[in-house]
């Protein structure tokens, strides 16, 4: 099996939703060698090519792909990314082998984006908690609730919204990766339990499910990286969700300082802004675009996540590169950006800057 076929296998088992359409893409098409052995990690880390080395891989797939340099690698090895189909497909969503693993009877779905389902609710045993923290290695947050549950809900994401849809089809527990403060309300409301495996946590065993899916070729081993490689990127440790903490801004007043930020910078090296100042998109998203020749960079929040992305494109036949991505915990309101969020992300964004202009030196 080659990298291509490989793709397509991920393809097939991991297909894109009909709203997002996002697929799995060759990052890196290495010299098309067969593959007989194929990595798997979730993102790039400063040990990656050791890595590849001592593992002897022909081929790699990551979960995200963005800070990867290719030329920091053996030569030769291919590089293949999924990032959305993988979080739709694998994670805590309507997932029949999560499912299985959790003994959850008779998974109904829950909620829908991009034309898919949010999560599923389902019947559990009465140890369903103790059940939850065996696979997935532990918890983050266990909210207060009935301790013998009778059905369960488990999420990719948290919203008012979808904690009254799981309220409303009996669920006593909502499992999620992170808890998030603006559904605290709905959860007090709902009486319902809030638990939180942990993003990081979820992250991996979903790889670890990725990787007995691939096993199936006799002649092709599959190697998983080694656990806690690296912390994701710009996640603070969730605790439990609480009320806001000092805040320094409201949203729209952080992103638009951070993205005078990068203005400021690009323009000292020749950038020019490619639309208005700060642009609003679908679903409350923000972007400031820059451009400088046929270089772009650009800044952007995700109105349906809780993400912050720096991407840069060298040149127009070139993908788009993720140079820098910040994540806002659950302390953010919806409205206001707590002050130890403010400080970590802006250190984080000139960070990732600092590093871009290293790499491209101006014209």
């Amino acid at each position: 099996m080659r990298l291509v076929e490989i793709v397509r296998e991920l393809d097939r088992l991991l297909p894109p939703s009909p709203g997002r359409g996002e697929r799995t893409v060759v990052a890196e098409p290495g010299d098309g060698r067969v593959v007989r052995r194929l990595g798997l990690a979730l993102e790039p880390w400063p040990g990656l090519a050791a890595w590849t080395e001592r593992e002897t891989l022909d081929a790699l797939v990551l979960h995200r792909h963005w800070g990867l340099e290719p030329h920091a690698l053996p030569p030769g090895l291919g590089v293949a990314a999924t990032h959305a189909p993988f979080d739709e497909r694998l994670g805590l969503g309507f997932n029949p082998h999560l499912a299985r693993a959790l003994a959850l009877a008779d998974p109904a779905p829950l909620g829908e984006r991009d034309g898919l389902p949010l999560g599923m609710v389902g019947g559990v045993e009465p140890d369903f908690v103790d059940r939850l923290a065996r696979v997935f290695g532990g918890l983050e947050t266990v909210g207060p609730g009935p301790s013998r549950p009778r059905r369960a809900a488990v999420a990719r994401a948290m919203t008012p919204e979808l904690v009254h849809l799981a309220a409303a089809a009996d669920a006593d527990v909502y499992v999620t990766g992170e808890l998030r403060a603006t559904a605290r309300a709905a959860v007090l409301e709902a009486g319902i339990a809030a638990v939180a495996v942990g993003h990081r946590r979820s992250e991996t065993w979903s790889l670890g499910l990725l990787a007995r899916l691939l096993a199936d070729p006799p002649d092709m081993v599959v190697a998983l990286a080694p656990d806690g490689t690296v912390p994701h990127i710009a996640v603070a440790p969730p605790t439990t969700i609480r009320a806001m903490t000092t805040t320094t801004t409201t949203f729209d007043a952080f992103f638009a300082e951070f993205a005078e930020l990068v203005r400021e910078q690009a323009a000292s090296r020749g950038f020019t802004p490619a639309e208005e100042a700060v642009a609003v998109g679908r679903f409350g998203s923000r972007f400031a675009a820059f451009r400088r020749g046929a270089e772009a960079l650009r800044l952007m929040w995700d109105g349906t996540e809780h993400w912050l992305v720096l991407e840069y494109r060298p040149m127009p036949e070139y993908a788009t590169a993720v140079e820098w991505t910040g994540l806002l915990t659950e302390r953010y309101d919806g409205v206001n950006i707590a002050a130890v969020d403010y400080e970590r992300l802006r250190a984080g964004l000139l960070e990732a800057l600092e590093r871009v202009w290293r790499r491209r030196s101006p014209y």
